[in-house]
């Protein structure tokens, strides 16, 4: 790993973001980093070598947020869920991130209108696509029609053999390979409620927050 990379995943995270309960704060790691970048270094090149996230980076708190204007709260559908992270966890995800995407477009293993969690694409680049197949196809005198699916609650669940068995298939790099089941394996989450933290965290392997820098791309 390149300093230079761990620099750039470090350096372009917001510093308002909010961490978990250690409460180590983007603006410190940044600070930090500052004065001790070698063995900040050192740490994230061991744990990409040996293909390892720790244990303790692998509990999120996650805030129950009623949602406003409901009838009736006894409903899960009436709240929502925002996930605290360990902002140290984040900084091993968005270097992880980077090289599945770079891995991805070298690869050729995304489909060409695919826009999420591609470089210089947004929204802008979807409507121009949708625009582009209807002026072809009206140029031919053909009949159009857009069919819009939500596929709800899809997201962010996963099947994490199947995840796997995907990235083997896909020929991904077997230390990515390797990261990847580290990062899905014994994960937890501490329910939070009106300020007030459960006593004991829950497993909690079969989803991958829309938080985790890395979910987009996985």
């Amino acid at each position: 790993m390149a300093e230079n990379e761990l620099e750039k995943a470090l350096f372009f995270c917001s510093t308002k973001k909010t961490s978990d309960s250690d409460r180590i704060f983007f603006l410190i790691i940044q600070k930090t980093y500052s004065t001790i970048s070698k063995l900040f270094y050192q740490l994230y090149s061991k744990l990409i070598i040996v293909d390892f996230h720790p244990e303790c980076w692998k509990e999120s708190i996650d805030i129950v947020i009623r949602k406003l204007n409901k009838d009736d709260y006894s409903n899960s559908e009436s709240y929502r869920l925002i996930s605290l992270l360990n902002c140290l966890d984040k900084l091993a995800e968005k270097i992880i991130a980077e090289r599945l995407i770079y891995f991805a477009e070298t690869a050729d293993l995304l489909y060409f209108d695919q826009i999420d969690s591609r470089k210089q694409k947004s929204a802008i680049d979807a409507a121009i696509s949708v625009l582009s197949d209807i002026e072809i196809n009206k140029h031919k005198k053909k009949l159009i029609s857009i069919l819009f699916m939500n596929v709800k609650r899809a997201f962010s669940n996963v099947n994490k053999s199947q995840l796997l068995e995907t990235c083997c298939n896909l020929k991904l790099p077997p230390a990515c390979i390797s990261w990847v089941h580290s990062f899905l394996h014994d994960r937890k989450i501490l329910l939070a409620f009106d300020n007030e933290k459960m006593n004991h965290s829950v497993d909690f392997n079969t989803d991958i927050s829309q938080e985790f820098p890395v979910s987009s791309i996985l």
